[in-house]
């Protein structure tokens, strides 16, 4: 007998600006492995990306979507209608609701024409489930719609965010909650998010396109990092620390993969340094798989909890020997001194002399190379993880 089920309609939600990052990957990823005979997606973007046209040659619905904003002024007829302010007048009821809860009030208003908006779209397109690709507080709109027009809900959490009472209390009616590591999900927890709604499922990697390197002696090393070139990432730890070992090592080159706010900064500091020469900053690259294969370390900087560290699997998956700062998700994913090495966030001096003892030993560098292809291909395989999340989709019906 032909099996005549009708694969399950999922509106993949990414209405963020321009997708861009390690969560915009990470989506294409899973939407690449999914099992298209049991999942059909409808892809929610609101500006064209790099993965726009790629998810449409692989036959996947994409659009792109403008919601209308809520102007300041219809905000404040939405809230002053002639009933509210009658009741303002007679209990004071709208200036305690301010006082106590202005912010929610505000959030909601702002989220009433997106909600609409995607409402309609899922009755329209017969979506069956909803997947939001950030965290709760940025797809509220989004969620919102989903638990109007009572399909299941599932937020995938990829990043930290600052929940209001609203966000807690909408995360009562998602289905399940997946958070990209368990500091994420300690992160919510203690927000007063419900344990019971969590879900870690690591990002996994596509081991197909992240090749292992040759790991061969060369007389020039080149160490780089990739990620968006943000304060908080701490590129200007890895320059600092480039600085430093250049006085007394003339064979190494830096590259630095990615755009952001903080080049122009960086670039100031790599000047003054007077070590423009060895510094390349290569900007946002499409195939920056090819560029790791001819990377020898990879440098992974942060100072601040990073969600996960999608970047530092991908170097894993490549061979390489990862050196990454002790904070939030990396602590998940590397075992020090077995398959990376964890330092101190914001220590120029550590990450020093970490990477003097790498460039002096090729055999240790080759020993956490394998190693981390290991962790890669046992944890973090993106066949894993896609599983992982149909699952996910199947109980939540």
């Amino acid at each position: 007998m032909k099996n005549n089920i009708s694969p399950k309609r999922i509106l993949f939600h990414y209405m963020l600006g321009i997708p861009t990052g390690g969560s915009d990957h990470s989506l294409y990823n899973h939407l690449k492995q999914l099992d298209k005979k049991q999942f059909y997606p409808v892809v929610f973007f609101s500006a064209e990306s790099f993965h726009y046209e790629k998810l449409q040659k692989l036959g996947i619905e994409v659009h792109i979507k403008k919601v209308p904003k809520v102007k300041k002024k219809q905000s404040k007829e939405i809230l002053h209608t002639e009933g509210i302010s009658k009741t303002v007048i007679k209990t004071g009821l709208i200036e305690f609701l301010k006082v106590n809860f202005g912010r929610e009030i505000k959030a909601l208003v702002k989220t009433l024409p997106e909600v609409f908006f995607l409402y309609k779209e899922i009755k329209k397109n017969k979506i069956d489930i909803l997947h939001t690709n950030f965290n709760l507080s940025a797809s509220r709109g989004a969620v919102i719609a989903g638990i109007i027009a009572r399909i299941p809900v599932i937020v995938h959490n990829r990043g930290l965010s600052n929940l209001l009472r609203i966000d807690v209390l909408l995360s009562r009616f998602v289905k399940e909650i997946i958070c990209i590591s368990d500091f994420v999900k300690k992160e919510y927890t203690e927000k007063g998010i419900s344990e019971k709604k969590c879900r870690v499922i690591f990002n996994g990697v596509d081991t197909e396109k992240f090749i292992p390197s040759n790991n061969e002696q060369r007389d020039k090393l080149i160490i780089a990092s990739v990620g968006r070139l943000e304060k908080w990432k701490g590129q200007s730890v890895l320059i600092k620390a480039a600085s430093m070992l250049l006085e007394k090592y003339k064979n190494i080159e830096f590259w630095l993969i990615g755009n952001g706010s903080e080049k122009n900064n960086l670039v100031q500091i790599v000047e003054l340094n007077g070590i423009k020469q060895y510094v390349k900053f290569l900007g946002e690259v499409n195939n920056v798989n090819e560029y790791l294969t001819k990377v020898d370390i990879f440098v992974h900087t942060s100072i601040e909890p990073e969600p996960f560290g999608r970047v530092i699997i991908e170097s894993m998956a490549c061979r390489l020997p990862v050196v990454a700062t002790k904070i939030g998700g990396p602590l998940e994913i590397i075992d020090n001194n077995v398959n990376g090495i964890l330092i101190e966030p914001n220590n120029v001096l550590e990450l020093v002399l970490t990477l003097e003892i790498l460039i002096k030993d090729f055999e240790l560098r080759k020993k956490l190379g394998q190693n981390a292809l290991t962790k890669v291909l046992s944890h973090f395989s993106i066949q894993s993880t896609t599983l992982k999340i149909q699952n996910s989709y199947l109980n939540n019906e």
